[in-house]
């Protein structure tokens, strides 16, 4: 073999090599991508999990406080009640201009006693 058929030779074998390289560089990066890719499924498989746990939990919860407010609203119309809530606050209000009165009644009269206990004393 004469002299330029082996650097033409030696040429082919470093490129070769050069391509075998960077098919190794490109290999570990597809296994390193790979890796994390995996790493992040797993992640996101724990925090898919999680919520769906969650979810069947304030699932539940909602259920409960429907039913619980079915009930309650079936006792507020048993008994009476409006379930409405501006006759509740006007029925409030009603009740509340009623103890006012009578807290006045109470100072009347504790006053007029007082007047009363005054004048027959003397004082």
């Amino acid at each position: 073999m004469d002299l330029s058929a082996q650097r033409e030779l030696g040429s082919l074998r470093d490129e070769v090599d050069d391509m075998s390289n960077l098919i190794v560089q490109i290999q570990n990066r597809l296994v390193d991508t790979t890796r994390c890719w995996e790493a992040d499924t797993k992640s996101w498989n724990a925090r898919i999990q999680a919520l769906e746990e969650q979810n069947a939990i304030l699932t539940a919860a909602n259920e409960s406080l429907r039913t619980r407010n079915s009930e309650l609203e079936g006792k507020t119309q048993s008994q009476g009640f409006e379930a409405q809530p501006h006759n509740l606050i006007k029925e409030r209000d009603i009740a509340l201009c009623k103890l006012e009165h009578a807290r006045q009644v109470i100072r009347d009269l504790v006053d007029e006693k007082v007047n009363t206990s005054l004048h027959v004393f003397g004082r």
